[in-house]
């Protein structure tokens, strides 16, 4: 009897140890795929807007560069660039993976907090009426929802390019529009010698005063 429990001990403690196996083994999975898909998101808006180097997506300690240069600098307006949160989003990055102890935590929540707010800037720009709906997945999933919704990831430089265009149009038909009005305000305006200055009728090919052919 002894040996049959002792049996059955063995058997639930081998069942148990290979759920547990194989629930971590799934977690693991999850973060590394979660990781992976956040990364290639990252890499792609990267590319897009023909940064340096976009595989450090990939890498950690790295990417929080990348990301920092793209929310705080590229996608941030004019006025708002602001390269040292992109420094930071890089330190506390690396120091939540270097340091021990409580500093560990503190700089995970700093870590955290500046990507969140980097992804803001991104998604303030890409899609403005979805704005903090894609922030709070950030917060949850990285840059996951940009590789899963590519169709939303747009560059930075089509816009200053499409309002380049637009003032460049517009200046070149208001440049056009002022050449006609000086053309027809110049058929209406009477002529002088250029010789001696006298008042020219319309149509006369010569000065009837000096003889100068006009022109």
């Amino acid at each position: 009897m002894q040996s049959v429990i002792e049996l059955f001990k063995s058997i639930f403690a081998g069942s148990l140890g290979a759920i547990f196996i194989f629930f971590g083994l799934v977690a693991i999975v999850v973060v590394v795929g979660l990781y992976v898909f956040g990364s290639l998101g990252l890499m792609e808006l990267a590319k897009k807007n023909k940064m340096e180097n976009p595989w450090l997506a990939f890498i950690p300690i790295a990417n929080g560069y990348l990301l920092g240069k793209l929310g705080f600098e590229i996608y941030a307006n004019n006025e708002e660039k602001n390269p040292t949160l992109t420094w930071l989003l890089l330190g506390v990055n690396a120091g939540s993976i270097i340091l021990n102890n409580y500093l560990v935590n503190l700089c995970s929540i700093a870590t955290l907090v500046l990507s969140v707010l980097a992804y803001n800037k991104i998604y303030k720009y890409m899609i403005p009426n979805q704005a903090t709906k894609y922030t709070i997945l950030s917060f949850f999933f990285g840059g996951n929802p940009l590789y899963f919704n590519k169709s939303i990831i747009k560059l930075k430089e089509e816009d200053t390019k499409a309002e380049t265009s637009y003032k460049e149009e517009k200046e070149d038909k208001i440049k056009k529009t002022n050449e006609t009005l000086n053309k027809e305000e110049k058929k209406l305006r009477p002529n002088f010698c250029s010789n001696c200055g006298t008042k020219l009728a319309k149509n006369v090919k010569f000065c009837p005063n000096c003889g100068e052919e006009v022109k």
